[in-house]
């Protein structure tokens, strides 16, 4: 099942934390989401050079600083270890979860992640979309990543690595540890043309 189509909520704009990213982490981050091999799960193939020729005067460094900020703001995460990157709550944003044909999708795509770091990230926002949209038609479908990593880690994830930053970047503001970012904090109520999700950061 391949991806035709990203799912962009105009509320992006409206997203204080993502305003606040430099342009380098802006279109990075709309080039993962749009990127051809990202799959059901949010995850990609991390290739920086490949994306870096997504654009003429794009660079190596630059797409590492801006996957740095991104992470700074737990809205991605890279492991390069296993050249694989996560935009974190896609399943919750993109709609995989509302029908079980794409949760299928996304189950099966799901086993063929290697970074145990970004597995454990996946099967948190599964777990979340189902607590936020219990009517949801995936959730029994779903259910094999659902359970997976119950237990998770108390230690905070790296979630971008340090070498990533370029030795000019001002420091990000700090986020508190723990899983959520400012742009969780506002809850959403499903259907309301005036309180869409918010975009999957």
């Amino acid at each position: 099942m391949a991806r035709s189509y990203a799912n962009i909520y105009l509320t992006i704009w409206t997203d204080p934390d993502f305003r606040g990213l430099p342009a380098d982490a802006q279109w990075l981050y709309f080039t993962m989401l749009t990127h051809e091999s990202l799959n059901y799960c949010g995850v990609m193939d991390w290739r920086p050079a490949r994306l870096a020729a997504m654009c003429d005067d794009m660079s190596i460094e630059r797409v590492e600083n801006a996957a740095w900020e991104l992470g700074q703001r737990r809205m991605v995460c890279v492991d390069p270890d296993t050249e694989e990157a996560l935009v974190r709550s896609f399943v919750r944003h993109d709609g995989v979860l509302r029908s079980p044909n794409t949760a299928k999708g996304m189950v099966r795509e799901f086993g063929g992640v290697a970074s145990l770091k970004i597995m454990e990230l996946v099967a948190r926002e599964v777990r979340r979309a189902f607590e936020e949209n219990p009517s949801w038609g995936g959730l029994e479908v779903a259910r094999p990543v659902f359970k997976q990593f119950d237990k998770p880690q108390e230690d905070t994830f790296d979630w971008v690595p340090e070498r990533f930053r370029s030795p000019f970047t001002s420091p990000s503001n700090d986020l508190q540890d723990g899983f959520t970012s400012p742009s969780d904090l506002t809850p959403q109520k499903e259907g309301s043309p005036f309180t869409s999700p918010s975009p999957p950061l």
